[in-house]
């Protein structure tokens, strides 16, 4: 059976054709999900403000831009305490998700509520994932699990050696060298520090707090 796409008048329309304009017209008044672009953020709401990246087209051969959307939630990984966030910039791509219900209760309070508008699917009630990148803008990302911060990064590769054996073996050579180090009589070290035992047992303390700080990490 051809589908009408129902961009010419229908003479003599059957009930199989107007159940298909009502479903084609209430799909076009749905909004799920939109790709954006962030225009910008508060961090001290976790809000922005985006515009989305698709033009309507009108029935009447025009166009039209959508309006912006301002203090759309945003999405960032937490768990109780635990939190990963991210300096979201002017410009960065996302995804707008839209939320079935009005958004603006939960928004505000956080609680369980009562919408008090009757909007579904409204353009007002935009939640923003950040991560998204087209194809033109989008970087080689790399075999193994990397942590980007701008001009710093880490990577932790499954090859030669974990990051947790790097760092173990890293602690356990500072101790051979404060170990060393007690075993050694400098005289010129002598004579431009009063006291090179204090100092020895000074740098041994910050050496050995520092190992433990790493040694908690690594748990």
């Amino acid at each position: 059976m051809e589908v009408n796409t129902f961009d010419q008048p229908i003479f003599n329309p059957q009930i199989a054709d107007v159940l298909s304009l009502v479903k084609r017209e209430t799909m076009l008044e749905i909004n799920c999900v939109h790709v954006g672009k962030i225009k910008s953020y508060t961090s001290a709401t976790n809000t922005a403000t985006v515009t989305i990246n698709v033009i309507r087209n009108l029935k009447n051969g025009t166009t039209l831009e959508y309006p912006e959307l301002e203090d759309c939630p945003v999405f960032m990984l937490y768990g109780g305490t635990a939190s990963i966030t991210m300096p979201i910039a002017s410009g960065d791509d996302c995804l707008i998700l839209f939320n079935d219900r009005c958004l603006d209760d939960w928004a505000l309070s956080g609680d369980v509520v009562a919408p008090t508008d009757t909007r579904i699917h409204s353009l007002s009630d935009g939640i923003v994932l950040v991560g998204v990148k087209s194809m033109a803008d989008v970087s080689a990302v790399p075999s193994c699990l990397a942590i980007n911060g701008g001009t710093n990064k880490i990577s932790i590769l499954n090859k030669d050696e974990d990051l947790k054996t790097l760092l173990l073996s890293v602690t356990a050579l500072t101790t051979d060298i404060i170990a060393l180090m007690k075993t050694i009589k400098c005289g010129i070290y002598s004579m431009l520090v009063p006291d090179p035992a204090s100092g020895f047992v000074t740098l041994e303390t910050k050496i050995t707090n520092a190992n433990a700080a790493i040694a908690k990490l690594l748990l």
